[in-house]
């Protein structure tokens, strides 16, 4: 008879464990991308991590007879309490075998940690906030997950679902064929140009702290209503932008005027997944050496829309679609450009309806769908 033994990860030798989990659960699907370990382990240090100026953290180690079979964290992310009036503490980086006996452990494990501080509710997964990786894959196996969008085996719905958590939100993912065109939005563009006077300008590079500073002002404007949507720290932006600076392709971030003021943003980043799968999460000087030639020089096979908002006082207008419109035609048109094969947009909640119509118009049904979880907890 075999012993589960949840252990919380304190040495180097354990973080390693923890870190390295990901190749236990998902090595040997063709579809599996390995996370470039430097990268997570700066994500879960608190020197490094801008989450834990805000939040506290814990992680979690399954064993089975001395052997790593899953993973989690444990997390209170006190702005986000603050922000919503909600005492959850959350939970993210699941991992777990095919073993109902793990994940009960996993979970309880976070429950456990949040009820010692008084937390009343269990939301995630969220790698550590909602403005990085959340959810849980729950379809659209067949392919790798874009950049910032979380990986995991069919069966882990099932898993969480027998802990007690139950569904609080699904995220989609759209994928729109860059050389398809989408006659919806030339049509609509077509038909925008004499009427108002909007217009498209690219991201200017040479200020980009500045630029990164107007993308944050639209993106909380236009989410703030949004669920679980919480507006993002100094220190976030200034991370923001430090991302922007490595990764951006010129025309891949562009903003829509009307009558001259900044009322929506779309930023695109090349597709990391695409560009390390052969890399086993190393980072050495050749693999990052072959990485900035493959993101600065070599054709992207794609590329995923990681921001996106359109200011709230356009919402629910027809003006709001013909801004969208803008927005996806200029980001088609650089893909063309770029020579990518396809755009990702997620993710975008599944009660976002007017976006979710246009994406579906577009590029067809989601091709991969995410979800988040939560339960009440008993103190």
């Amino acid at each position: 008879m075999t012993s589960i033994t949840i252990v919380p990860v304190v040495s180097a030798a354990q973080q390693q464990q923890w870190l390295r989990l990901p190749w236990v659960v998902m090595g040997g699907d063709p579809v599996f991308v390995p996370p470039l370990l430097a990268l997570e382990k700066r994500r879960i240090s608190s020197r490094h991590s801008k989450f834990f100026e805000f939040g506290e953290v814990a992680l979690f180690l399954a064993l089975r007879d001395g052997h790593p079979v899953g993973r989690i964290s444990a997390q209170v992310n006190h702005r986000a309490n603050q922000h919503h009036g909600q005492r959850a503490v959350h939970f993210g980086f699941f991992e777990c075998v095919e073993d109902p006996e793990v994940a009960e452990a996993l979970v309880a494990a976070v429950a456990s940690w949040g009820t010692a501080r008084g937390l009343t509710e269990l939301v995630g997964p969220f790698n550590l906030s909602i403005n990085e990786e959340c959810g849980v894959l729950v379809d659209g196996f067949d392919s790798p997950s874009a950049i910032m969008m979380p990986q995991g085996r069919p069966y882990y719905d099932g898993l969480l679902q027998r802990t007690g958590l139950t569904k609080a939100m699904d995220l989609v993912a759209f994928r729109m064929d860059v050389q398809a065109a989408p006659p919806e939005v030339e049509h609509i563009l077509e038909r925008v140009t004499p009427r108002v006077n909007l217009g498209v300008r690219l991201l200017n590079t040479k200020r980009l702290r500045q630029e990164v500073d107007v993308i944050v002002d639209i993106f909380n404007d236009a989410w703030a209503n949004n669920w679980g949507h919480v507006p993002m720290t100094e220190a976030e932006i200034d991370a923001l932008a430090d991302t922007l600076r490595l990764l951006l392709r010129p025309d891949s971030a562009a903003f829509v005027t009307l009558d001259g003021q900044d009322v929506a943003m779309m930023v695109a980043l090349p597709d990391l997944n695409a560009l390390t799968q052969d890399f086993d999460g190393r980072l050495t000087p050749l693999t990052i050496a072959r990485l900035i030639w493959r993101v600065k020089v070599a054709r992207l096979p794609s590329a995923r829309v990681v921001l996106f908002g359109v200011r709230q006082r356009f919402h629910n207008q027809r003006l709001g679609g013909l801004i969208i419109a803008r927005l996806v035609g200029q980001i088609r048109r650089a893909a063309l450009q770029m020579g990518l094969d396809w755009i990702e947009f997620s993710w975008i909640l599944e009660t976002n309806r007017p976006v979710i119509d246009l994406c579906t118009r577009l590029s067809g049904p989601p091709v991969k769908r995410y979800r988040l979880y939560h339960k009440p907890l008993v103190c």
